[in-house]
C-alpha cells in the first residue's frame, strides 16, 4: 500500500469508525422515548421493559466477550463487516417484532452489534500506537453521544407525525448498511504494532501485582456503577416524564435526546479541559457534580427545570466513560488489548442490572422510586472514583496522571 493509498485507507478508516459510533449511539437510546408504544405492540406491561434494555447490554457484553477471545487472533479485517452487517439485520428485526420474544431477540442482537463495534474500535485505537488515542477515544465517544441524540429526535419526530414504528427503524437499518457499503472501500488493520506507551520497569507487567488488582478493581467498578447510572437516565427517563411528569412523547423525546447531546459536548470539552486537570480529580469532580444535578432533575416539577437540569446532567458525565478507558490504557498500556474489553464488559453489566432493578421498583412501589435507585448508582460511582485515585497514589508513585504527557488520558 502506498504512501496516499495509506493515508485515504485512514481517513475513510476515522469517518467509518465515526460514523459507526454515531449509529450505536442512536441505536442504544432509540428505544426509549416509544417504550410504552413498544410494549403495547408486544403486548407486555410498560414494567417489563426493563427486560428490553437489559436485553441490549446482554447482548452488549457478548461483544465485548467475544473481542476479548478473538483478539489473539488476526481476524479484524475479517470481523467487521460482520458486525457492521449485525446493526442493520437487528433494526429490521425490531421493525418488525410482533411479540415480547421477537422483540426480546432484536435488543439482544442490537446490544451484541454495540457491544461488537465499541470494543473492537476503542480496542484499535488504543492499539495503533497513534499519536493523541486519548483524544481520539473521546472524538469516539462524542460521535457516540451525537447519535444518542439524533435517535430519540428521529424516532419522536416521526411518531409526532403518525409515522410506523416499522418505518423508523428500517430508516436505521438502511443508515447502518451505508457504513458496510462504505467499508468495502477500507483495509482493516489487522496486525497492529505493539504501543509505544510508558511501560515503567517497575509496573511493566504490572497488573498482576496486588495494587494493580486494587486498582483495576476500583476502575471496573466505577464504570460499572457509572453505566448503572448512565443507563437508567437512558431508559427510564422518557418514561418517567411521561408517566410522572406528564411529558408528552415529543417533549420527553426531545429531553433525552437533547441530554445526549450535551453529553457530546460535554466529551469534548473534557478533551480541552483535561490538558490542565489531572483526570482522576477531574473524574472526581465530574461524578460529584453529576450527583447534585441528577438529584434536581428528578425532583423538580417544572417542564424547563427538568430539562436544563438533564442538560447540565449530560454536559458533566460526558468525559466519565472515555477518562475511564484512557486511565485504563495508561496505567496498563501492555494489556489494553485485554483489560479493555473487559472493563467496557463491566461497564455493559451494569447496564445489564440497572433497567431490570429498575422495571422492578416501578412494578412494586413506582417509577419515582426508581429514580432514586439511580440516584444511589451516582453516588456509588463517587465512592469508587475515591478508591481509584488512592489506590493510584500506590501504584504509579505520584506520576502524573494527564493527557498532555505521553498521551495518557
Amino acid at each position: 500500500m502506498n504512501k496516499n493509498r495509506a493515508s485515504l485507507n485512514i481517513l475513510l478508516l476515522n469517518i467509518s469508525l465515526f460514523y459507526a459510533f454515531f449509529l450505536i449511539g442512536a441505536n442504544y437510546v432509540i428505544a426509549g422515548p416509544v417504550l410504552i408504544e413498544l410494549s403495547a405492540r408486544a403486548g407486555v406491561a410498560t414494567g417489563l421493559m426493563g427486560y428490553f434494555f437489559s436485553s441490549i447490554s446482554i447482548g452488549a457484553i457478548s461483544g465485548a466477550f467475544i473481542t476479548t477471545f478473538l483478539g489473539r487472533f488476526n481476524i479484524r479485517n475479517k470481523l467487521f463487516p460482520l458486525i457492521y452487517l449485525l446493526m442493520p439485520a437487528s433494526n429490521l428485526l425490531m421493525a418488525y417484532s410482533k411479540n415480547f420474544i421477537s422483540l426480546l431477540i432484536s435488543a439482544i442482537l442490537t446490544g451484541l452489534s454495540i457491544g461488537l463495534i465499541e470494543a473492537n474500535g476503542t480496542v484499535l485505537v488504543a492499539e495503533s500506537g497513534r499519536a493523541m488515542k486519548s483524544r481520539l477515544i473521546l472524538i469516539l465517544q462524542a460521535f457516540f453521544s451525537f447519535g444518542a441524540f439524533a435517535g430519540p429526535m428521529l424516532i419522536s419526530l416521526f411518531t409526532k407525525y403518525g409515522i410506523a414504528l416499522s418505518m423508523s427503524f428500517t430508516v436505521m437499518a438502511i443508515l447502518g448498511f451505508i457504513n458496510f457499503i462504505l467499508l468495502m472501500f477500507i483495509k482493516i488493520p489487522h496486525n497492529i504494532p505493539k504501543t509505544d506507551s510508558y511501560t515503567g520497569s517497575k509496573q511493566k507487567a504490572g497488573w498482576k501485582n496486588k495494587k494493580a488488582v486494587i486498582l483495576i478493581a476500583a476502575i471496573f467498578s466505577a464504570l460499572f456503577f457509572y453505566v448503572a447510572f448512565e443507563s437508567g437516565i437512558n431508559s427510564w427517563i422518557p418514561t418517567f416524564l411521561r408517566l410522572d411528569r406528564n411529558f408528552s412523547v415529543f417533549i420527553a423525546g426531545n429531553a433525552i435526546a437533547f441530554f445526549w447531546l450535551t453529553m457530546a459536548a460535554g466529551r469534548l470539552l473534557v478533551g480541552l479541559i483535561s490538558i490542565k486537570i489531572k483526570a482522576t480529580y477531574l473524574l472526581l469532580l465530574l461524578s460529584t457534580l453529576a450527583v447534585i444535578s441528577f438529584k434536581l432533575a428528578a425532583s423538580f416539577s417544572s417542564n424547563i427545570a427538568i430539562i436544563l437540569c438533564l442538560a447540565l446532567t449530560g454536559i458533566i458525565i460526558g468525559g466519565i466513560w472515555p477518562l475511564l478507558l484512557s486511565a485504563t490504557i495508561y496505567f496498563f498500556p501492555d494489556s489494553s488489548k485485554t483489560i479493555l474489553p473487559l472493563l467496557i464488559t463491566s461497564g455493559n453489566i451494569g447496564g445489564v442490572i440497572s433497567p431490570w432493578l429498575i422495571g422492578l421498583v416501578f412494578n412494586k412501589f413506582s417509577l419515582n422510586k426508581g429514580m432514586e435507585l439511580v440516584f444511589i448508582f451516582s453516588i456509588i460511582t463517587v465512592i469508587m472514583i475515591i478508591l481509584m485515585i488512592f489506590m493510584e497514589k500506590f501504584y504509579k508513585s505520584g506520576r502524573v496522571l494527564q493527557s498532555n504527557k505521553n498521551d495518557s488520558p
